[in-house]
């Protein structure tokens, strides 16, 4: 009886396990493709669609299964790891793009809307802290006083200062919560001026890099990633901004343990920023270029695991190519900002930055003469190391 028991453990365990093998094969196919109509893309053998489609050629070559769409449209297809189990995706077919090829450092200058606070202090001599009785916190944006839009941190103040030590009605937002806020200002003597303990700011600015340009409207994506507040770690709030010419003035390389910088000095204004954004910043060029190097747009599906090049002009003049080692691919649901991992191996980027640094994020990453992704961050520990957004991504949120 104890072999029979040891044989069905056995067998139990073999079926989990040959289970498991299959579920994680069809984790390299995403609930939402893209494919681009007329080109095709390739699937490992072992995983398939479990019937033909209307709009869809496929061919099987060896360990590779090829699908060429032929059709624009949304699809929903099932897929099969080693013909047993099935998971359902949708399939979106676009036509093939170009656009212009970024690679650009530029200056980032951005105004919130209102005001973010960064910081509460009690008022000297007094044991009153304003703002922590009215319930705010640090991250909080101050929309309102009173009723009244605030431009800034000057507007505050003289709201404050008006106030006479009358409490003030404040509009808060707090992540995608929006509330109403009490606030009473405490007068401090040494000042001789009303207080309320907090510390704001109204803008922020950095180095970020321009990673494409659609060449219809002279819309641009920048940085991959969303502008965080270096104070409190939150999305900056946008309500104008502009990105500038950026003279590169010192690089700072990147060490284990301590990532490298950019440093600069701001130019002329080159267009507008309209969107801050999980996966870029967005806005609109002045003179959009037309002279520049156009790139056809790859889908994640066409990403592969190998050599790339990464362009930027970290070395002064126009963006050059460096040569990346991209070494996983995150086919996964939702990959957001870290789509796949990279490695630097250009001895002249080593050399220069010691790899990734701050104000490379956007730099465009080029495979096999497409335009895959960009570079959105560095490993702290490993200079030489990071993650690459999915062009296909930034695409999607510039349309939003």
């Amino acid at each position: 009886m104890r072999v029979y028991k040891k044989i069905w453990k056995a067998f139990a365990l073999c079926s989990l396990l040959f289970l498991a093998v299959q579920c994680g094969c069809l984790s390299v196919i995403p609930s939402e493709l893209v494919m681009l109509r007329g080109e095709p893309h390739s699937l490992p053998a072992f995983v398939a669609p479990t019937a033909a489609k209307d709009g869809f050629l496929l061919n099987k070559e060896g360990e590779k299964l090829e699908i060429t769409p032929t059709e624009t449209g949304s699809f929903t297809w099932d897929f099969s790891a080693l013909g047993l189990v099935t998971k359902t995706a949708t399939v979106n077919v676009v036509e093939p793009r170009e656009v212009y090829l970024g690679g650009e450092a530029v200056g980032i200058k951005m105004y919130m809307q209102g005001v973010l606070v960064v910081g509460l202090s009690e008022i000297p001599g007094t044991g009153r802290t304003p703002g922590q009785e009215a319930g705010i916190r640090e991250g909080d944006r101050i929309l309102t006083v009173n009723g009244e839009p605030l431009s800034g941190s000057d507007a505050l103040d003289a709201a404050v200062q008006e106030s006479g030590g009358m409490a003030l009605s404040l509009t808060v937002a707090r992540d995608a919560e929006i509330f109403e806020a009490t606030i009473s200002p405490v007068y401090y003597t040494d000042g001789e001026s009303y207080k309320l303990g907090l510390w704001v700011k109204e803008s922020a600015a950095g180095i970020g890099t321009i990673t494409f340009v659609i060449p219809e409207n002279g819309q641009y994506a920048a940085l991959g990633h969303a502008i965080e507040d270096a104070d409190t770690g939150k999305k900056v709030s946008t309500a104008s901004g502009s990105i500038t010419d950026c003279e590169i003035v010192h690089i700072e390389k990147g060490e284990n343990g301590a990532p490298g910088a950019v440093r600069g000095v701001f130019g002329d204004d080159l267009g507008s920023i309209e969107k801050n954004m999980e996966m870029g910043l967005y806005g609109t060029l002045q003179a959009p270029e037309n002279d520049g190097i156009r790139l056809p747009v790859a889908v994640s599906s066409q990403v592969q695991r190998g050599t790339a090049v990464l362009y930027s002009d970290i070395a002064g003049g126009t963006p050059e190519g460096y040569t990346v080692e991209i070494e996983r691919i995150l086919h996964k649901d939702n990959p957001g900002t870290k789509s796949m991992v990279l490695r630097v191996t250009d001895e002249r980027l080593l050399r220069l930055t010691g790899g990734i640094i701050q104000g490379m994020s956007g730099s465009p990453l080029e495979q096999n003469g497409k335009l895959i992704g960009a570079v959105t961050h560095v490993f702290v520990n490993d200079p030489t190391r990071g993650y690459g957004i999915f062009i296909e991504n930034m695409l999607t949120e510039i349309n939003k």
